[in-house]
């Protein structure tokens, strides 16, 4: 799936967390996998617990982490196809 700026990302129902040695756990019971992140990785799980726009997701952070919104772009697509790859969020075009 393309992803621009209008993609809307929102969490998967059902998929649990946890906080384990720093990292963030997601576990999906229904495909028996699991994913951790970091510490950012965990602050964008916590932006995208509801619907969000890859556009509004990247001016939150480039915000709180003093970068451009183009780099932000640049660095969080691996990263969200990895959560989309481990189908633990949805992922919506709007067009």
């Amino acid at each position: 799936m393309n992803l621009t700026g209008e993609t809307l990302i929102s969490r998967k129902p059902g998929i649990l967390t946890n906080n384990i040695g720093g990292e963030t756990v997601m576990m999906s019971i229904e495909e028996s996998k699991y994913f951790a992140s970091n510490k950012t990785g965990a602050y964008i799980w916590n932006l995208v617990e509801t619907p969000v726009s890859l556009d509004n997701l990247c001016t939150k952070l480039a915000a709180d982490f003093n970068i451009t919104k183009e780099r932000c772009m640049t660095d969080i697509l691996p990263f969200i196809k990895q959560m989309q790859e481990n189908n633990i969020i949805e992922i919506t075009n709007t067009k």
